[in-house]
């Protein structure tokens, strides 16, 4: 079941007033600002507006306090890291290196979480919540060093015997009869090469709907929608770890990956710049690794039920209102799921700073919610490339019908039709098209309604 926030949508003048906080507290991520803005510019033009509505928007945007549309650099995110707990010893053990500090985190996090296996939940309705983040480290080949954050994480995590690490190159038959075969269905699928591991072959055909459901850790999944046989796992907990560059993870992915919300369970994490240059990078001290490996050891033996403090609760329940229902495609999923991403989040850094904490303090909930607007600033670029790629695609798909039709020509109805595209989209693609002098639009009566390659 996907999670909504299904509470009756509230009236026009709350909305207003949820937004105009937002847009007043100078605390919003750049796309979520833009975000807000592109609301307050549709209301406007909305014919449910009264005059004093109307003249209230146009006055709100007008004030609205301008933010900074710089990225920030590698290491800006570092003010962000945890000063304390096993978070900061990682930090340490990794400090001589060029990958982004942003990468070094989540990869942390990701192998953390993992080694908390089932063993420690957040209880939630309708779905409780576990350690099992799923991230996928975006970037240039050669500059940002995803690599290089993901080795030194990962190879913790296969030290300790009780955590499954799951090969990139599993189909999605082998994949279940791995998780199978142990008694709970837990794991880390790591990916250095995402778009490889969800590429458009043949037999890798419903990966994207079993991770789907596979994310959300159901007690119970059965493999006969899937593949062959009857498998039936239980205690399921899988997080992703992966690494892609822009152009693969588009071009790459099954269309079908960029919908159907399994696209909002992954954390993308984007850069694109290096670091920092270490001509001859010198290992961590052994006992510092030692020690974060104890450490990383020691979580995955814990059992806990952790309960959010009640000046969290409040906190989250005032934060989880405000969020507000944004149009879009896969940044609306998003939104609808930061919540999740970030009570997950929230989870294990309280139990990196204290492994025997039974409450969540306000401190790390504000210190995920913090890092995921940071996380978010990144974003346009990464749906920038889907976006021009999706679009691309989709011109030439509409190409090649009117190519094949004969004269070149075609009705609006089968154009529509075959191309297998949104309305939204179909109508998008088509003024791309007229505009750049590809086709022409022809309307001879008010009946007939034509479209044909242009001479």
């Amino acid at each position: 079941m996907e999670h909504r926030r299904s509470q009756k949508t509230p009236p026009l003048t709350e909305q207003l007033e949820v937004v105009r906080q937002l847009l007043s507290s100078g605390e919003l991520s750049t796309w979520l600002y833009a975000e807000c803005k592109t609301w307050l510019h549709e209301y406007v033009e909305s014919s449910q507006l009264t005059a004093t509505e109307r003249s209230d928007l146009v006055a709100l945007l007008a004030s609205a306090p301008k933010t900074s549309t710089a990225f920030p650099s590698p290491g800006a995110f570092l003010k962000l890291w945890p000063k304390t707990g096993w978070f900061s010893r990682y930090r340490e053990m990794i400090e001589n290196t060029e990958a982004s500090p942003v990468y070094h985190f989540f990869c942390a996090a990701v192998v953390f979480g993992a080694a908390l296996q089932r063993r420690v939940v957040l209880p939630k309705i309708p779905f409780p919540i576990y350690g099992n983040l799923c991230v996928c480290l975006v970037g240039p080949t050669g500059i940002c060093r995803k690599t290089s954050a993901t080795l030194p994480a990962t190879g913790l995590l296969r030290n300790i015997d009780d955590v499954t690490m799951l090969a990139d190159q599993l189909t999605p038959q082998s994949l279940v009869t791995s998780l199978a075969s142990t008694l709970d269905a837990t794991g880390l699928i790591y990916a250095p090469e995402f778009a490889v591991f969800l590429g458009k072959q043949r037999y890798m055909e419903g990966i994207v709907p079993l991770l789907t459901a596979l994310f959300d850790c159901p007690d119970k999944w059965k493999s006969t929608t899937i593949m062959r046989g009857d498998f039936e796992l239980s205690n399921i907990a899988v997080g992703l770890l992966a690494a892609s560059t822009p152009d693969w993870l588009v071009s790459a992915l099954p269309r079908d990956a960029f919908g159907g919300g399994f696209m909002s369970r992954i954390l993308f994490i984007v850069q694109d710049t290096k670091y920092q240059k270490i001509p001859f990078p010198e290992p961590p001290p052994a006992l510092l690794v030692e020690q974060v490996q104890k450490e990383l050891t020691a979580i995955s033996k814990i059992t806990a039920t952790l309960r959010l403090a009640d000046e969290t609760k409040q906190y989250y329940a005032k934060w989880y209102q405000a969020i507000p229902s944004l149009k879009g495609d896969q940044l609306a999923g998003y939104m609808e799921r930061k919540p999740d991403h970030a009570l997950r989040l929230t989870l294990i850094l309280t139990l990196a700073d204290d492994p025997t904490a039974k409450e969540i303090p306000l401190k790390w909930f504000k210190a995920a919610v913090a890092i995921l607007d940071w996380v978010e600033v990144f974003f346009p670029k990464l749906m920038e490339a889907i976006e021009s790629t999706t679009a691309s695609n989709d011109e030439d798909r509409v190409l090649k019908i009117l190519t094949r039709a004969e004269d070149g020509r075609q009705t609006h109805s089968i154009l529509l039709r075959r191309s297998r595209m949104s309305a939204k989209n179909f109508r998008d693609v088509i003024r791309s098209l007229k505009e750049k002098g590809v086709i022409l639009e022809q309307r001879p009566n008010a009946i007939e309604h034509w479209y044909k390659l242009k001479e």
